[in-house]
């Protein structure tokens, strides 16, 4: 390689970063945006919620009440109530209803409910903190504006956060003109292939979202199904019961990737992970680890298409698979634990190719039945490059 080539790759890899540096920095308002609003509108008062269940139930009275308008694009209402109590013979003041950060939403009807069952001059019970007087709530129930705006808050910051995540992979292939592979057959040199995805990397993606999406629903979970309040609607409950059922999803998937990275490790060896429509790619591989778990193993060669567009305002992706060539499979343990093997690429099939809506992917899937434990399921992703000219 030359001294203008190598300045060439120099320069690429700079501006790729750049490029991904850029890609962060954009994403990160997003992310920093969803946390703050999701500790404002979500945590805090969730927490606060929770707080208060120990809190004392004192006496009051009601100096004043009445739903506000707040005129805008869209008029928008809030409770405005203020109340008297005594504590430890000390004499107190509060206007909070409720824990909920939202000052002003729509409905009206809701809102006029509430004061008219605590108008000028009634008395109630009210939830006073002991540890700081001062402070004391009317309404110590769930809102289910913590679970809206919660969720709202959510979406910026998993947009930001996966976006700061993935930077890298966006940055390679934002170009909207497709690319090919070169049409002139490269070699990598003898080496182990790498998975798409390693086990670790699996399961740690798996327990942090995990982690972050049963950490947030379990407060409302609380709120909706253990706490004592018996106002909370059957629509919420239904709501927190799906989304439950997600986080359970999740911890039933972290758990499984755990248990996977106790499988044997399957070591594929290729001279080339390039090879051209019509050529052979060969391969060897080596079982390490538990390989006496291994059942059966399956290594197949497949080709899938996956294009993106727009469905309304939602953006979906379809996958279509193309080619699915079998290399090798056995049950027979012997011929498990090491061995060699080589696929011949169709020529009349299309190579890898990456646009921004459009990808042709070619992968070397590999995949281990093991009785009674999470199977080993591995992609290795392979360049196909078109025929060569022929002069």
């Amino acid at each position: 390689m030359n001294a203008s080539s190598r300045k060439s790759l120099a320069d690429r890899a700079k501006n790729k970063q750049f490029g991904t540096g850029c890609l962060r920095l954009f994403f990160l308002p997003f992310f920093l945006v969803g946390a703050g609003l999701l500790y404002g509108f979500g945590i805090r008062p969730a927490l606060k919620i929770l707080d208060s269940q120990n809190w004392a139930p004192t006496p009051c009275v009601v100096e004043s009440s009445e739903v506000r308008s707040h005129p805008g694009e869209s008029t928008t209402y809030s409770i405005e109530i203020n109340f008297r109590y005594t504590f430890d013979d000390q004499p107190y003041t509060s206007n909070r209803y409720h824990f909920s950060s939202t000052t002003s939403s729509s409905g009206r009807k809701s809102k006029q409910a509430v004061i008219a069952r605590h108008p000028p001059g009634s008395e109630t019970i009210c939830y006073v903190n002991p540890a700081a007087p001062h402070e004391a709530v009317i309404d110590r129930g769930w809102q289910w504006e913590l679970l809206i705006f919660g969720g709202f808050a959510s979406i910026f910051l998993l947009v930001g956060g996966l976006g700061m995540l993935f930077a890298g992979r966006l940055n390679h292939s934002k170009n909207p003109v497709a690319t090919m592979p070169k049409t002139e057959p490269h070699s990598d040199g003898p080496g182990v292939l790498k998975p798409k995805y390693t086990p670790v990397a699996k399961f740690a993606g798996i327990l942090i979202g995990a982690i972050v999406w049963n950490g947030f629903i379990s407060v409302f979970v609380y709120l909706v199904f253990l706490s004592e309040d018996k106002t909370v609607p059957l629509f919420a409950k239904i709501i927190v019961g799906i989304f439950a059922l997600v986080g359970v999803g999740l911890i039933v998937g972290a758990s499984t990737s755990f248990l996977a990275l106790f499988n044997p490790r399957i070591r594929l060896t290729a001279p080339t992970t390039s090879v051209p429509l019509g050529g052979e790619l060969h391969f060897t591989w080596k079982i390490s680890g538990r390989a006496g778990m291994l059942h059966k193993l399956r290594v197949v060669f497949e080709g899938r298409e996956e294009a993106t567009y727009k469905r309304g305002t939602s953006t979906s992706t379809d996958t279509n698979v193309f080619a699915e060539i079998l290399i090798f499979e056995s049950a027979e343990r012997e011929f498990l634990s090491q061995g060699s093997a080589r696929v011949v690429v169709p020529a009349n099939l299309m190579h890898t190719f990456e646009a921004s809506r459009n990808k042709v992917l070619w992968r070397l899937k590999v995949q281990g039945e093991i009785p009674r434990w999470p199977d080993v399921a591995d992609e290795y992703p392979i360049t196909v490059l078109p025929q060569p000219l022929r002069n």
